[in-house]
């Protein structure tokens, strides 16, 4: 089933829309957005942020993201949803910001390897660091040879002090690391859930953050608190993880258009 797309069994969905209320947790890259060469080129279509506002009139729409939260909502360029920013540690709604209690002692280490790792990898190598409060990220996807450049980032988080008070993950040509809390997006979805008393969730990813995001749809509906799926977005470096984590998938960022069309539509 986890190889099977979504626009086929829209039944499913429609199952999961019947219910009341319902949520709909969304990635940001690689979901609502090509990946971009470097992070700040990436865009949302104005057609996926209307259809998300579409839907958002008719139940929950969370974006769940590893970015910042205001890096988010620029990108999305909608205020009619709720976000949720650096991996469950930073929150926006309804023009109000805040950040999870427990991940706030981290926020020194977080900033003080940003700052090493700017003096050990430069741009001009293909190298791109961000630093996100809560989280930061290395990313190589501009490197000349993505390998080598790898295995030269987690030699230098594994000698990095402020990196062992860390939790490291790898992505797609990119280096995670966050707080070393239990938060994740899997949490993040779980807390709305429970907050707004859901009946019903779809989550849609693409990479190995979102598998937490997934594992949390899975538990929910077994434990018979939701009726949930969750849909991997298929590209060329998607995570295996990802998909046996899947219900279904979507053909890349432009099936995810298609289904939030169709979402859209339906609800209206």
């Amino acid at each position: 089933m986890a190889l099977t797309s979504l626009l086929e069994h829209l039944d499913a969905a429609r199952e999961i829309l019947g219910q009341s209320p319902a949520g709909l947790f969304v990635d940001v890259d690689g979901t609502l957005a090509d990946i971009a060469p470097t992070p700040d080129e990436v865009e949302v279509h104005s057609a996926v942020r209307d259809d998300l506002e579409r839907i958002a009139e008719h139940l929950a729409v969370s974006v769940l993201t590893g970015r910042e939260v205001g890096d988010a909502r620029a990108i999305v360029g909608s205020d009619a949803l709720l976000y949720s920013g650096s991996h469950g540690t930073q929150w926006w709604q309804g023009g109000r910001t805040w950040v999870s209690p427990e991940a706030e002692p981290y926020a020194g280490h977080v900033h003080a390897l940003a700052v090493e790792a700017m003096r050990q990898f430069s741009r001009g190598d293909g190298y791109i660091i961000q630093d996100k409060g809560m989280s930061m990220s290395i990313h190589y996807r501009l490197a000349d040879d993505a390998s080598a450049a790898r295995i030269a980032i987690f030699k230098f988080l594994a000698e990095s002090p402020d990196a062992r008070e860390l939790s490291i993950f790898q992505g797609k040509m990119v280096a995670e690391i966050r707080p070393k809390v239990a938060l994740t997006k899997g949490t993040a979805l779980r807390a709305i859930a429970q907050e707004l008393g859901l009946a019903g969730a779809i989550a849609i990813g693409d990479d190995t953050t979102d598998i937490d995001m997934f594992r949390a749809v899975a538990e929910l509906r077994r434990t018979g608190a939701i009726k949930g799926l969750s849909v991997a977005v298929l590209a060329p470096e998607v995570p295996t993880a990802l998909l046996e984590a899947a219900d279904y998938v979507l053909a890349g960022t432009r099936g995810v258009r298609r289904f939030l069309g169709w979402m859209a539509e339906t609800l209206g």
